[in-house]
């Protein structure tokens, strides 16, 4: 199980790591939080309520998932003064995002970890990840080299004391290196070689644009909106030193700039969409008057059933 999904991985890793911060990039920029002409609520329920949260409201009837809302809401409103102020959601957001990265740290760890003694050393994950033979495995999907080009750099990154043996906690760099300062530059560069498809150091509008919304979806349709709004936040904001292309500081700035708190622009938005009263914290009845957007969208205009798109 273990090497067919790393088999699998392999091969979507790059194109999901840069999905994923394009979707982030393009929900919570101050441009706007919309995607395709359209409030991207998507996102503002895997931050708000965490993926799993989120499948099980996914069986609830509207009414059923409204009091699972109200009983979350008193979980966030700390002093418990019936208000959620911006810095209770923010702490809320943060806690759901760090749990969902351990624990799917630790789902990853319980597959490679095969003999349970704490310790991963390179051969050990070469086999479990690459099958028993790694060298005929790339020989026979070339794609599988750069899936260990990028393991091999983010284990010399994550093997921080050099005994060429991981840790969990080590681990979890490995596996998320975009959640530290001081290795989330491992990630941006991976999404720079993506991105960068003539290999010549810079990502062009044209490349940047293909990253966002790919030619093979272009065809027979007109540019969105966003797209649009895109190509003039390249030319206006991202090209920092205005030479037509992006290097990888300017990258970095755009995906995972250093004062860039996820919690604080998540609550700040929420809070945005959903204080009707403008008092800069939300109310019990605020929040559930805004249900959909913390806890899902009707499946019908009748409000039989929530569903939920799985985008992580």
């Amino acid at each position: 199980m273990a090497r067919l999904l790393h088999s699998l991985l392999i091969a979507a890793s790059i194109a999901l790591a840069v999905s994923r911060y394009a979707h982030i990039h393009r929900a919570h920029l101050e441009e706007g939080h919309h995607v395709d002409g359209k409030h991207n609520v998507e996102f503002d329920h895997e931050a708000f309520l965490g993926k799993e949260e989120a499948k099980k409201l996914s069986d609830l009837t509207q009414e059923e998932a409204k009091e699972k809302l109200r009983d979350i809401v008193k979980k966030i409103d700390k002093d418990s003064d019936g208000f959620v102020t911006v810095e209770e959601l923010s702490d809320w957001v943060n806690y759901v995002h760090d749990k969902f990265v351990w624990d799917d740290t630790k789902r990853r760890w319980a597959e490679y970890d095969g003999d349970g003694d704490g310790k991963l050393t390179w051969p050990e994950y070469l086999r479990r990840g690459y099958g028993s033979d790694p060298e005929e495995k790339l020989a026979e999907r070339p794609n599988y080299k750069v899936g260990l080009k990028y393991d091999k750099r983010r284990w010399e990154v994550a093997d921080a004391n050099g005994d060429k043996v991981l840790v969990i906690e080590e681990y979890f760099t490995f596996v998320h290196p975009e959640e530290t300062n001081e290795t989330k530059h491992i990630y941006v560069e991976e999404i720079f070689e993506t991105m960068d498809k003539d290999k010549d150091g810079f990502v062009s509008l044209e490349e940047y644009i293909e990253d966002l919304y790919p030619s093979d979806q272009r065809e027979g349709n007109d540019e969105p909106d966003w797209v649009k709004a895109e190509r003039e936040s390249f030319t206006e904001s991202r090209d920092v030193n205005k030479n037509g292309k992006l290097d990888k500081e300017e990258l970095m700035e755009m995906l995972a700039p250093d004062n860039y708190n996820q919690g604080d622009a998540e609550s700040r938005h929420l809070i945005f969409e959903a204080d009707s009263d403008k008092d800069n914290k939300l109310s019990e009845s605020e929040i559930i008057e805004k249900y959909d957007l913390f806890v899902g969208s009707q499946a019908t205009e009748f409000g039989e059933a929530l569903t939920w798109r799985d985008e992580l």
